[in-house]
């Protein structure tokens, strides 16, 4: 008899705003949601946690490297990960400072491990982890992220296709979807996780 393949519908970005809270709470008290990322350092997160313990949906944690959120860790302390104290702006902004060296290994593995430390400290009992905008798909950024996985025994979530965006209407967004496609397709897996 074949093993049972079990359906995972996760959704990202707990914590970043209480209407979209909101909403992945009812998508998963109606049935569809059955996990979510929960951004630590996001505005509701606090609030998200406690709804989402209370309904009993799954948490993992949304890695940020982006989208101007606060720092997990102390300032001072990731300053070339968040040089005023938040995050970098946008994907392409952090992947141009990590791949022309501008951010220090050692201060990626502070802030990812505070994002953690974060989200468990507000309740969350964190069963898995993913990448916020795939940022942990590029080249050394993967190895921290595995690294932090294998460390804190958690299964961590690939991309094994990234939703296609038209060259024409939209030739930034599409360049975004190429490139992280092709890094999750050749960069080796670790660990087996969750796909």
């Amino acid at each position: 008899m074949a093993p049972r393949t079990r359906l995972i519908v996760n959704a990202d970005d707990l914590g970043l705003h209480p209407s979209l809270d909101a909403g992945i709470l009812r998508a998963h008290r109606d049935g569809i949601v059955t996990s979510a990322t929960l951004l630590a350092t996001g505005p509701s997160a606090a609030r998200a946690v406690g709804l989402a313990r209370a309904q009993g949906l799954a948490v993992g944690v949304h890695l940020a490297l982006s989208t101007r959120l606060a720092c997990a860790a102390p300032a001072e302390s990731v300053r070339t990960v968040a040089p005023d104290g938040r995050l970098r702006a946008s994907w392409a902004d952090f992947a141009k400072a990590w791949l022309t060296g501008q951010v220090r290994r050692e201060e990626l593995e502070r802030e990812l491990s505070a994002q953690l430390a974060r989200a468990r400290e507000l309740g969350a009992q964190v069963d898995h982890l993913d990448g916020h905008q795939h940022l942990h798909l590029l080249p050394g950024v993967r190895s921290v992220v595995e690294g932090l996985a294998a460390r804190e025994g958690l299964p961590l979530r690939w991309p094994d296709a990234l939703p296609r965006a038209s060259w024409l209407r939209a030739p930034g967004p599409a360049l975004k979807t190429t490139v992280l496609a092709v890094l999750a397709r050749t960069a080796p897996r670790v660990k087996q996780g969750v796909r």
